[in-house]
């Protein structure tokens, strides 16, 4: 949707917390309670005067009521988004940039390689 969606702002209208513990392990072996915050966050847009609500998948506890989110929407269907929080898109953001930056590493070690031979048999 990044690409072929319609940019809008979003805003947290509501969020739900619910904290679990769960029993971990230390490495000698003693357990402890673990306290988690686990949040749905929900958001609102409009779209040609039509209100659309929905959850926004986060999950972390990171945001507030009346935050405004940057999200992309199928102009087809506008109830279909994405949101830069989304941890899918950022998780692609990051896979992506992690293959750019082998490329250009690659890219830059072949061209001083063969620099680095064309002086060897110059000299």
């Amino acid at each position: 949707y990044k690409i072929n969606g319609i940019e809008a702002t979003a805003t947290v209208y509501d969020i739900d917390k619910t904290i679990r513990y769960k029993t971990e392990y230390d490495d000698d072996g003693n357990s402890y309670e673990k306290k988690e915050e686990i949040c749905e966050v929900y958001i609102q847009y409009d779209v040609d005067d039509k209100e659309y609500k929905t959850n926004l998948d986060v999950g972390d506890c990171n945001m507030n009521i009346g935050q405004k989110v940057k999200i992309y929407y199928n102009k087809d269907n506008p109830s279909e988004y994405a949101s830069d929080s989304s941890p899918i898109l950022a998780f692609a953001t990051a896979i992506a940039g992690l293959g750019l930056g082998i490329y250009l590493f690659m890219t830059y070690k072949d061209l001083f390689s063969k620099k680095k031979k064309k002086n060897n048999d110059n000299g």
